[in-house]
């Protein structure tokens, strides 16, 4: 990803990940918002032991702070994150 996926919108839309998807991010400034303000968003991000969900870097060389962070407003109560693995955000 090389810009911000932003989830949110008064009819609360989901984004899904499957099992064993991989989201690479290029750049600090780029991430993952759930929700904003009065608009809510969901994000609905269930792996497995066998297939987790991953949110990392697109570098050749990853680093901490290498993307910027998965954000969730107050409006995503509904929001999971199960067997997923987050590496290398800021």
């Amino acid at each position: 990803m090389t810009s911000t996926i932003s989830v949110y919108n008064a009819t609360t839309p989901t984004l899904t990940l499957s099992p064993g998807t991989q989201l690479r991010f290029t750049g600090t400034a780029v991430g993952l918002n759930i929700g904003v303000g009065t608009l809510p968003g969901i994000l609905n991000a269930v792996g497995t032991a066998q297939q987790p969900i991953i949110f990392t870097s697109n570098q050749t060389t990853p680093a901490a702070g290498d993307w910027g962070q998965i954000y969730f407003d107050a409006t995503t109560p509904a929001s999971v994150m199960d067997n997923c693995i987050v590496q290398y955000a800021g």
